[in-house]
């Protein structure tokens, strides 16, 4: 799945979630998707060929923007994802790269490593920097269920300095049939309360699909539509916050050895 977890400024505190995704098992996801390898780097494991996608979104219509780039494939046996990530407006940045690697460990279970920096960049004001580190896993329950977590930001427990904050998150998924499906997420940041995250997916023709979700933290709705169209999945997506209004946003993702 596919979508933003709005947020009301650039948040500085770690890596934050890839907005762009398209298809059921997508590189990135914001929205609780158990099978996205860049919110879950140990889903690299289940991934067939290669991947490279690119999203933008316009937060809230205005002038705050965000960027996302990514690329999936492996290194002989090792699968890894490389991303890019930059928010903000004429005035403050947020720059974000990031890698990632994961190895299966028994056929049910996978496990996920991430390496990343951000640099905060204000008008007036010195660059700031911080590494995060992160740990992630996911174990096949079934065929239906799929359950997993992931850690960033690890560092920061044993050396704060090195480190702006943490994010620990836990999430379901669960294949109701073909075409269907449901997922759910718990999030926490640093002091923040836990924040949930539910959506579900419904393919409704073999190259289409349609999503909706709800984030609890910023008590915003998510839906999108995507299709594909000469090997290139598009999907369009808008969330609604109920104070700050509308964002919208475009993904395109383009998978290589689409024969496997």
């Amino acid at each position: 799945m596919v979508w933003m977890c709005v947020m009301s400024s650039v948040a500085p505190a770690q890596w934050k979630d890839p907005k762009w995704l398209a298809g059921a098992e997508g590189l990135g996801q914001s929205d609780g998707n158990i099978w996205s390898a860049a919110a879950y780097p140990a889903s690299l494991t289940r991934r067939v060929g290669s991947s490279l996608g690119v999203y933008g979104e316009k937060r809230f219509l205005t002038d705050l923007l965000f960027f996302d780039l990514a690329y999936a494939g492996k290194l002989g046996e090792l699968p890894f994802l490389v991303q890019a990530q930059r928010e903000g407006n004429a005035f403050f940045s947020g720059n974000q790269v990031a890698l990632g690697a994961a190895k299966s460990v028994h056929e049910r279970w996978d496990i996920g490593i991430r390496l990343g920096y951000h640099a905060t960049m204000a008008r007036g004001y010195a660059t700031t920097g911080s590494v995060a580190a992160g740990l992630g896993s996911l174990f096949k329950c079934n065929e239906q269920l799929t359950i997993g977590f992931q850690a960033d930001g690890i560092n920061h427990f044993f050396s704060p300095e090195s480190s702006l904050g943490y994010r620990v998150r836990a999430g379901a998924g669960y294949r109701v049939s073909e075409i269907f499906t449901l997922t759910v997420e718990g999030l926490k940041e640093q002091s923040d309360p836990v924040a949930m995250l539910v959506a579900m997916h419904y393919r409704f023709l073999e190259q289409a699909w349609a999503r909706m979700g709800y984030i609890s933290k910023h008590n915003s709705f998510v839906c999108s539509v995507g299709f594909v169209y000469k090997g290139v999945e598009t999907e369009l997506s808008s969330t609604y916050h109920l104070s700050l209004g509308l964002s919208a946003g475009l993904s395109l993702m383009y998978r290589f050895n689409q024969d496997q």
